[in-house]
């Protein structure tokens, strides 16, 4: 055993009972609100701009996108903060939005493929659950 891992595998004890997860709403968050920017020089990426189901292996490649789309809009408007913004948000509300709606499909689709596939077992229910 790696020493430095001995005390991380090492026996303890719990400090709350076992808890599932709850309230995964998918959130996006903007900075441009009512045609204009709430802040001028400010980007958000990651998980400042948007709340994702952790289930869904989403995070790291929305903000690397997220991170283009700035990136994009800094080289394209290197001294014009308000046109960066507006540059971001439009971007980002097209692709966004498709990975916002996809979410919510494969939540409601996901519990009723697996019910019609009659999955009852762990195999046949991630089965149905990568067919949905």
């Amino acid at each position: 055993m790696i020493p430095m891992l001995r005390e991380w595998r090492a026996a303890g004890r719990p400090i709350t009972d076992v808890r599932g997860m709850a309230g995964l709403r998918v959130l996006l968050r903007r900075l441009v609100i009512d045609g204009g920017p709430v802040a001028l020089g400010r980007h958000v990426i990651g998980d400042a701009a948007y709340h994702m189901n952790p289930t869904l292996g989403r995070g790291l490649s929305m903000a690397l996108q997220g991170a283009v789309r700035v990136t994009d809009a800094i080289r394209q408007h290197p001294e014009a903060p308000y046109d960066q913004a507006m540059a971001v948000d439009a971007a980002a509300r097209g692709a966004d939005a498709a990975g916002h709606a996809s979410s919510h499909r494969r939540r409601r689709i996901r519990p009723t493929a697996c019910s019609a596939a009659g999955a009852t077992s762990r195999p046949a229910l991630l089965y149905a659950m990568m067919s949905a």
